[in-house]
């Protein structure tokens, strides 16, 4: 095992700025690399990116490919639920959307919604 640590990227997408800082990174054998990264975005005047805020391969310290991302924590206390989406290597954010009429249904934020400073510790796993 190598941990190797690794500088923080700002990065403008749209109007959203996010920082991706990677903590710890693990390389095995088979060279598979976790990386453990402080991933923060938001600032309150910004709007939510439709369809979630962009993950690049440089931005997590990847070359080829990101297999997988988990979200271990959130320092959001406005109730809001994070979910990587591989397809489109997006993390996208959800919101209980009062509006449907079903308790605790999800709605995912839109470009009308302000996003508050946030931050997220994320595994990934790639290479």
């Amino acid at each position: 095992m190598v941990l190797v640590p690794f500088v923080a990227k700002g990065v403008l997408l749209g109007d959203q700025l996010v920082t991706a800082t990677i903590r710890h990174q693990r390389i095995n054998n088979s060279s598979l690399r976790h990386h453990i990264v402080d991933f923060d975005f938001g600032n309150g005047a910004t709007t939510y990116n439709s369809g979630g805020i962009t993950v690049t391969l440089a931005d997590v310290g990847f070359r080829q490919q990101i297999i997988s991302a988990t979200i271990l924590d959130s320092d959001s206390d406005q109730g809001l639920v994070y979910k990587y989406d591989s397809t489109n290597d997006t993390v996208r954010v959800y919101a209980v959307d009062g509006s449907t009429g079903v308790t605790g249904s999800l709605r995912e934020l839109t470009t009308t919604d302000d996003v508050t400073q946030t931050a997220l510790l994320i595994e990934f796993m790639g290479h």
